[in-house]
C-alpha cells in the first residue's frame, strides 16, 4: 500500500465505538495486514490533555482547544509511526468534537478552522460510524465501573449529540453506517467484510 488507511470509528458514548475497533484491529492483524489501533488521546501528551478534559469546569471554548490540542500530538506521534503501518484504526478523531463541543456556529467555525490547519488529509480516510440508539448507550454506560462526566450525562444529551451526528455525516464522504444495536458478533461481522473491502483483503 503506497497510501496509509485510516479507519476513524465514530458514534456518542456508549455505542461500542472501542470494542469493535480493537476487535477489528486484531481480526486484521491475525490476517498479517500491518495495522495499528490507537486512541486519540493515545499519546504522551494526550494523556494529560485528557485528564484535564475530563476536570475542566470552566467554558465549552476550553474544551474545544483541549481536545483538538489532544488530536495535534496524536498526528505529531502517529506521523513519526506512520510508516510502520498499512492500516491506522482510530477511536474518534475530529467529528466527535463538532457532534459533543459543536454547540454553536461559533463553535463550529472554531473547530473547523483548527481541523483544516492541524490535518492535511494525505492518506485514505474512512469513517465507520456505529448507529446505536442513545436509550441503549445509555444502559450500556450505567453498567460501567467508571464513567467521565460526559458518560454520566443524561440521556437527553446524548440523543442531542446523536442528532447532531447524523447532521454531520451528511457532509461526509467514505461513511459507513452499521447498526450498533445488534450482537457484537455480528457487527463484528458486518465491520470485517467492510473493511475488508476497502482493504482488498480475499476473504476466507
Amino acid at each position: 500500500m503506497m497510501r496509509t488507511i485510516w479507519i476513524v470509528f465514530e458514534g456518542i458514548d456508549g455505542s461500542g465505538k472501542t470494542t469493535q475497533a480493537k476487535m477489528l484491529n486484531e481480526y486484521l492483524s491475525g490476517k498479517g495486514i500491518k495495522c495499528i489501533y490507537k486512541h486519540i488521546f493515545d499519546s504522551k501528551a494526550g494523556s494529560i490533555l485528557r485528564e484535564v478534559f475530563i476536570n475542566n469546569e470552566f467554558s465549552n471554548t476550553v474544551d474545544i482547544l483541549l481536545l483538538c490540542a489532544a488530536r495535534q500530538a496524536f498526528l505529531d506521534e502517529i506521523e513519526r509511526e506512520k510508516g510502520t503501518f498499512d492500516i491506522i484504526i482510530l477511536d474518534r478523531f475530529f467529528l466527535s468534537i463538532l457532534a459533543m463541543q459543536g454547540k454553536s456556529k461559533e463553535d463550529i467555525e472554531l473547530i473547523n478552522y483548527i481541523k483544516n490547519f492541524i490535518f492535511n488529509k494525505k492518506d485514505i480516510f474512512y469513517t465507520f460510524y456505529l448507529d446505536t440508539n442513545p436509550h441503549e448507550c445509555k444502559r450500556r454506560l450505567i453498567k460501567k465501573s467508571y464513567c467521565d462526566r460526559i458518560e454520566r450525562k443524561n440521556v437527553e444529551f446524548h440523543s442531542i449529540v446523536y442528532d447532531r451526528y447524523l447532521d454531520l455525516l451528511e457532509n461526509e464522504s467514505n461513511v459507513y453506517v452499521f447498526n450498533g444495536d445488534i450482537d457484537i458478533m455480528s457487527l463484528h461481522k458486518k465491520i470485517v467484510d467492510k473493511a475488508s473491502e476497502l482493504v482488498g483483503l480475499i476473504m476466507e
